[in-house]
């Protein structure tokens, strides 16, 4: 790769900050903006008509945009948009949809008449896939390229005091140099097609639901206010079973700070508070870097610490880190972050957590349902995790892209391990352009989840082709510069190419690799699975001596559908299936070859239509609709006996 890149490593280091999850607080208010918006989508073959006719204009006199009334309709938010209607347009829809609704803001809000001098008002998005363009009353404010992670812009200059106006544009094209891949497809026979027909393909087996997908808030916060924290565990000595005396290092960003904020004792106040709100550990810290930080270390002793759901009786333990951010005596933010004391460590055979060996019982899952497709689900999301206590597990991984923050706000409440994935799944080619852009989600994905005890593993990409000549120095730079951005977790990519052809693998810390015996290999001999399996993670443990994770296995399964004995598509081989699996970990895991195994998948999901998919991917422990099949029991006699 070329020099270049370096530059673009130090600008997005310099640059990474988190944006914080919105709260209220003694200084900071939220309103949401879900609910239902008006929606409409531009012509496939005119994706920049809603652009020309200035759809974001909110007052019109004409019968275009959203004046249009028989092209618009009502569209939740979150939610993906394709399952909403019973249109086959719709669902299958690529390009620009449009979405807009009103919005009042608190008289409150709108000081000195709208002079914000000491307060400003944003606008957040948790996550809008894929590009995301929005207008306030007509005004562009900000665009963002990335459909799993959020953004967040001020609009204090573009409000009005009452009937306020947001639109905002989705396009869900995938391209060659997006992050996921995807590629326009126009054949030329115009003797089958129409001239303007085309699709949008891509090699990733998950449907390409598309939308305002995440929660979006307004943002009431102080113009000098707490833009960023930082906290890790630094040290942690282990005090009997479940506490430990810890450090913990943080940093606090803020934005530009006035020389007169800074003659006035500008300081932040830090305290560690236990969960019954008593205070363990606080900090008076003046700001240093020309008023732009706060950092320090606190010292705490006899903590309860972070622990893995079924390790210890009370998992998921977190402590609040308040930070208050005083002018002499006088609060100007405050703003409050959950965190768990825990540490992560690996060698050349383990992972530690809290110093102690972890052996993931996991499984892959996705973002996915039905009606609401990829959209944020708060009940589903709190089932989803009680059908996973009740399985055993105690993790997943993020695949294939990074989840919503409400859903690892509840994984780590209830103490499920995470390793989260970034949205690069089945790069199909490597370049600078691609690198770049890679670095940029990563960055983003570390800013936002760097806080999290639940966190403890990054994972760069799942199944990529990583075989190609380019993948290796484009891997090797990736993995550097991820290592950069945050020295307390371990790296992995999850490849599905065979050892001694992955190019990525040698500069992983820990190895992650999908293999499906008995399903697309060797189909329908079950007694092949145990030596397969065992000789395969054998040989990647022997090349490379690093931690192993089994991160995928499974088989296709139509829930009822039973034989003996057991052949393909039934729930009956599907246990099969797994059981011989089962042996295979069993041994390696004695002989210390593996410290994780993941099931695919934890339920029935939706894919784009094929002839191999009977209406999405059966790979499920569970339907779509969260019924058990029969390997979810198999699944959960295995987990809840390993210890």
């Amino acid at each position: 790769m070329e020099d270049k890149l370096g530059i673009i490593i130090c600008l997005l280091v310099c640059s990474a900050e988190g944006l914080l999850y919105p709260q209220n607080s003694p200084t900071r208010e939220m309103r949401s903006l879900d609910g239902s918006w008006n929606f409409r989508l531009s012509p496939k073959s005119q994706p920049n008509l809603g652009t020309i006719e200035k759809w974001f204009s909110c007052e019109r006199d004409d019968d275009k945009g959203f004046s249009e009334k028989s092209k618009v309709f009502v569209m939740p938010v979150p939610a993906s948009f394709n399952d909403i209607t019973t249109s086959a347009e719709l669902r299958d829809f690529v390009g620009v949809a449009w979405y807009q609704r009103s919005f009042e803001v608190p008289s409150a809000w709108m000081e000195s008449g709208g002079n914000f001098s000491t307060r400003r008002v944003s606008v957040r998005f948790g996550g809008v896939h894929y590009n995301a363009q929005v207008w306030v009353n007509g005004d562009l404010v900000v665009e963002h390229e990335g459909g799993h992670l959020p953004f967040e812009v001020e609009i204090s200059k573009n409000l009005k005091r009452t009937g306020n106006c947001i639109t905002v544009a989705v396009n869900n094209t995938l391209f060659n140099h997006s992050i996921p891949q995807g590629e326009i497809y126009r054949p030329n026979d115009t003797d089958r097609y129409p001239l303007d027909y085309f699709t949008n393909t891509y090699t990733f087996d998950f449907f390409n639901y598309a939308g305002i997908h995440r929660p979006v808030h307004l943002l009431f916060l102080p113009r000098i206010g707490v833009s960023d924290i930082s906290v890790n565990t630094e040290q942690l000595t282990r005090i009997g079973s479940d506490l430990g005396h810890a450090t913990l290092r943080f940093q606090i960003e803020l934005p530009d700070v006035p020389p007169s904020s800074r003659k006035n004792g500008l300081r932040c106040k830090v305290t560690l508070f236990d969960a019954e709100e008593v205070a363990e550990a606080t900090l008076d810290i003046p700001l240093v870097d020309d008023g732009k930080l706060c950092s320090g270390k606190m010292h705490v002793k006899n903590a309860k610490l972070w622990w893995p759901i079924g390790s210890r009786e009370e998992a998921g333990y977190r402590h609040n880190f308040q930070v208050q951010l005083l002018e002499g005596e006088s609060l100007v933010d405050h703003y409050e972050l959950p965190f768990g004391i825990r540490t992560v460590e690996w060698d050349s055979d383990e992972i530690y957590i809290n110093h102690e060996p972890f052996y993931l019982k996991g499984l892959g899952r996705h973002e996915d349902s039905d009606i609401r497709g990829k959209g944020y689900d708060p009940p589903l999301a709190i089932k989803d995790h009680n059908l996973m206590r009740w399985l055993g597990v105690n993790g997943y991984r993020t695949s294939h892209y990074p989840y919503a923050e409400e859903i690892l706000e509840l994984s780590e409440r209830y103490g499920f391990v995470v390793i989260s994935e970034s949205p690069a799944v089945n790069l199909v080619n490597f370049d600078n352009d691609l690198l770049a852009k890679h670095m940029v989600v990563m960055t983003e994905l570390i800013a936002r989840d760097k806080n999290r005890a639940c966190v403890i593993m990054w994972s760069l990409s799942n199944e990529a082709r990583s075989a190609q000549q380019l993948a290796g120095q484009y891997y090797k730079e990736l993995a550097a510069f991820v290592k950069a951005l945050d020295t307390t977790r371990p790296v992995t990519m999850v490849t599905n190419v065979k050892l001694e052809k992955d190019l990525g693998a040698p500069y992983m810390d820990v190895l992650a690799v999908n293999r499906y015996f008995s399903w697309y290999s060797d189909t329908g001999n079950l007694q092949l699975i145990k030596q397969q399996m065992m000789n395969e993670v054998r040989s990647w443990r022997s090349q490379y001596k690093k931690p192993f994770i089994l991160s995928e296995y499974g088989a296709d399964a139509l829930a009822g559908y039973h034989s003996d004995p057991p052949t393909l598509w039934t729930e009956d081989y599907q246990v099969a299936l797994m059981k011989e699996n089962f042996e295979a970990f069993d041994q390696l895991r004695r002989e210390g070859n593996l410290v994780g195994e993941m099931i695919w998948n934890f339920a029935d999901f939706q894919t784009a239509q094929g002839y191999k998919r009977a209406n999405g991917n059966k790979k499920g422990i569970f339907t779509r609709d969260r019924k058990p099949k029969s390997a979810a029991h198999a699944l959960r006699k295995r987990y809840n006996s390993i210890l």
